[in-house]
């Protein structure tokens, strides 16, 4: 049997569960770290993740918007340089890193 839905996920927004995701959807917000900060914001001070103070809500979302801002950066370092002139990115993929060919790292 699953785990009853905790209480930041049963507020109603128009009929329906205002869920994080749900409204991330509403703003275009597709995934990843712009997404994973929202709803850190949305549920703001939560014990069950050991946010127990705004000051603690604040330094765990400083730390997640850092690491976007990593890996923005990291992505930057995967562009052409000619595509970047004409407003496209490549698409990352396995080849971009230094995976051994085998597939088993260590």
């Amino acid at each position: 049997m699953s785990e009853p839905t905790p209480e930041y996920y049963k507020k109603m927004l128009g009929g329906v569960k205002a869920d994080p995701y749900r409204i991330c959807k509403l703003y275009d917000i597709k995934g990843g770290p712009h997404e994973h900060i929202t709803k850190k914001c949305l549920r703001g001070v939560n014990k069950d993740d050991g946010i127990n103070t705004e000051l603690d809500l604040i330094k765990v979302l400083r730390g997640q918007l850092d690491r976007w801002e990593e890996m923005i950066k990291e992505d930057e370092h995967l562009l052409d340089p000619k595509k970047v002139q004409e407003g496209e990115r490549y698409k990352i993929n396995a080849s971009h890193f230094n995976f051994p060919s085998s597939g088993v790292i260590g």
